[in-house]
């Protein structure tokens, strides 16, 4: 058991650097798009990283929670009568709230910068649209860095709990 343990809190570790990191790395290439003095060709290619580092992010996101579960029945620590763990799944349902509201608003971004680079309607409406959209998104998208940064908070104090 104490293999398995050991494989899974590392699994466990590993999932969170991912979805931290490639959060923060979405959310810098992100705020990029509203660059207008960059090529558009350049904006455009941002953007499909993003997305591609997005599909991690959101794979790392739903293998934390059953690693994370798993390490705790491991260890008999029930679910919700443990303050700690109680409270990080608080946190978790935060980040799924917000990850919800930035997946609706970031649905057409990359439609918008091709209609940019396709001079398809007026670009300066487009910009101001796809620089509206990027803002509203950008405060939900930092508060799931927080939370991130409070779960790790929690788990590396649980014994003072």
């Amino acid at each position: 058991m104490t293999l398995l343990y050991d494989v899974l809190l590392l699994l466990h570790m590993f999932l969170i650097i991912i979805w931290l990191g490639g959060d923060l790395v979405v959310f810098f290439l992100s705020m990029s798009l509203l660059k207008r003095e960059l090529p558009i060709a350049i904006r455009l290619d941002r953007a499909h990283i993003a997305e591609q580092i997005d599909r991690w992010v959101l794979v790392a996101f739903v293998l934390t929670i059953p690693v994370g579960l798993s390490l705790s029945y491991l260890v008999g620590y029930p679910i919700f009568d443990t303050p700690w763990l109680t409270l990080k799944l608080f946190f978790f349902g935060l980040i799924i709230l917000m990850a919800i509201m930035i997946l609706t608003g970031a649905a057409e971004t990359t439609q918008m910068l091709k209609q940019i680079a396709a001079a398809t309607g007026d670009v300066t409406q487009l910009e101001a649209r796809l620089r509206r959209r990027i803002l509203i998104m950008a405060p939900p998208a930092l508060c799931i860095h927080l939370c991130i940064l409070i779960i790790a908070f929690i788990a590396l104090t649980r014994d003072r709990w």
